[in-house]
């Protein structure tokens, strides 16, 4: 057993892993073996033959570094960085910006120094938990031993090292083809990360294109040093391949943001190619006539760049849009509560969109007080528990419980204030709470008859939300809700049309509609009918003695069951 030494961040310090090493050979990382099952997720199915070895670094040919030995970095630069044949640029794009930030790159890359025995450790963030991965040094080379994947110049380990991190703990190299810029940006900072819609097809039907909202949130971003990528011609856009390819971008690609400058009125963008070449062909491209010589000496006094380029704002509205790729509608929601002990939702304090997306964000400067957080998502219907206190202010965060067939989520909550988590059993109607104080503070309100409100909540929630009121002290409300006409979306009900029996002084979330998909568009159509009654039956609107159809059962009791009215 050997103990391997290496330089930390400050100071020499041994890991806390062991190695067996026989016969003195380098490590090798036995749960990411050197193996086709390390680069695909199906081996015997996939044809690709690009990777016929795998090579340390001194058995690694690389271009006119022949002489220069191996090091982990030397002063990294977004230009180092060049795409292999694996369809990665969002993580490419991310690391080209990371690089823009040495410190950054430390943090992430753990160990700094070469190491003869071939192990490092690298640091990243995934589903929002940090976590330190131990690779060997072992990389994909074909059979002129050149490396397949990324790679970084001057002989720089640490590109191809965190793409072999970043491949270990999703499974694969095959695992990491197609993403999102952001999805880099999260991976290796585990900063909030916040997309910013470019098109308008990208947001709600309701919600218009500010493009100096947009303007003003990408110049203050980079004032703030923020890391940005960009990505182009993907998502839910038209994109014609040929088109693209004249003007010199790469569709459904992501490049990273360098720089965002306001000149002499023109707004403009500073965008890297991960590929290291292939650059924009239009205005403001290198040999573009529409540059002064003023602007050329301010924005490109070295010259142009492999790869690097600037391009105007409005011609990246044009081309780019942020794309999704998840198939979970998310929601976080923030409420006031008035005890640890026994919290109960109360008014409500903040929102964030519903979205199908990989993770959504919700930002709120708090009070001092206590407060509840519930994360929802509801086309697949599940959600889990959690609870955050701090010292004077309580956070708890609510669900439904099913750990065995529920998805598992991640809330990452940043604060200049220390949080303490602990998970607590949530209370039964929790989501049916929920759902109703949300739909009162931001719902439109319908007056269907005197004692009835309907309450219908659309904006910003990626499908619908049809809640009643009934304020009859004796007297029952029979609701039908037809939405059979509505398009891509999938019903909490588990069927699109609904009759409901509401008693006197309550209030019941009748249909939570969710899009099914992020990728493709869906349209609500729904038709509310109602009725007085005298009991709670629904008489020849429904079966003999129910009261809800389809019925209510304990899958759904504590989203749809009539709440008394406080």
């Amino acid at each position: 057993m050997n103990r391997v030494k290496c330089r930390l961040p400050g100071r020499v310090a041994y890991t806390e892993t062991f190695f067996l090493l026989q016969n003195n050979e380098p490590f090798v990382d036995d749960s990411f073996p050197p193996a086709p099952k390390s680069l695909y997720y199906c081996p015997s199915e996939n044809k690709d033959n690009h990777v016929v070895q795998w090579l340390r670094p001194h058995q690694i040919v690389t271009e006119g570094d022949a002489k220069m030995e191996w090091a982990v970095f030397r002063r990294p630069l977004p230009s180092d960085i060049s795409q292999g044949v694996l369809g990665n640029c969002w993580l490419l794009s991310a690391l080209a910006v990371l690089a823009e930030r040495e410190d950054l790159v430390k943090k992430v890359m753990v160990m700094r120094e070469f190491c003869h025995q071939g192990a490092y450790q690298v640091r990243l963030c995934k589903d929002g938990k940090w976590t330190t991965v131990l690779v060997d040094d072992l990389l994909p080379c074909d059979k002129r031993r050149h490396l397949v994947y990324s790679q970084a110049k001057k002989k720089q380990l640490w590109v191809p090292l965190i793409e072999k991190a970043v491949a270990k703990i999703h499974g694969c190299y095959e695992a990491l083809v197609s993403g999102r810029a952001i999805e880099g940006l999260a991976t290796l900072t585990g900063a909030p990360c916040e997309s910013v819609p470019l098109q308008p097809s990208s947001l709600p039907s309701e919600d218009e294109l500010d493009r100096d909202l947009i303007w003003a949130q990408l110049l203050s971003s980079r004032q703030a040093r923020f890391l940005m990528g960009a990505s182009c011609g993907g998502g839910n856009m038209k994109v014609d391949d040929d088109e693209y390819q004249r003007k010199g971008l790469r569709p459904r690609h992501a490049y990273s943001v360098l720089d965002v400058r306001d000149l002499m009125g023109n707004r403009l963008l500073r965008l890297r190619n991960p590929w290291g070449h292939y650059s924009w062909k239009g205005d403001w491209s290198d040999e573009s006539p529409i540059w002064t010589p003023q602007l050329r000496e301010i924005l490109m006094p070295k010259g142009a760049s492999d790869g690097v380029f600037w391009i105007s704002f409005e011609d990246v509205l044009k081309n780019s849009e942020k794309s999704q790729r998840s198939q979970l509608d998310l929601c976080v929601v923030v409420f006031r509560t008035r005890s640890p002990a026994h919290p109960e939702v109360g008014r409500l304090v903040e929102h964030s969109k519903r979205q199908v997306r990989g993770f959504v964000g919700c930002h709120k400067m708090l009070e001092r007080d206590l407060y509840i957080l519930v994360c929802l998502a509801f086309n697949h219907w599940h959600t889990v528990v959690q609870n955050i206190q701090v010292k004077q202010t309580y956070l708890f965060c609510l669900g439904m419980n099913d750990p065995i067939s529920y998805p598992e989520y991640v809330l990452a909550i940043h604060s200049s204030k220390r949080l303490l988590v602990e998970q607590i059993s949530p209370p039964a109607f929790v989501l049916a709470d929920s759902i109703i104080n949300l739909t009162l503070a931001k719902g439109q309100r319908h007056e269907g008859r005197e004692g009835m409100t309907a309450y219908y909540l659309t904006k910003g929630w990626a499908g619908l939300v049809v809640m009643v009121e009934n304020r009859h002290e004796n007297k029952w409300i029979h609701v039908k809700c037809d939405c059979q006409e509505s398009y891509n979306v999938v019903s909490t009900r588990g069927e699109l049309r609904t009759v409901d029996s509401v008693p006197p002084l309550h209030r019941q979330v009748i249909i939570v509609l969710t899009q099914l998909e992020g990728s493709g568009g869906f349209s609500i159509a729904h038709r509310l009918t109602h009725r007085l009654a005298n009991s709670a039956g629904l008489h020849d609107w429904g079966p003999p003695g129910l009261s809800h159809c389809p019925h209510i059962d304990k899958q759904v009791e504590g989203l749809h069951s009539p709440r008394l009215i406080t």
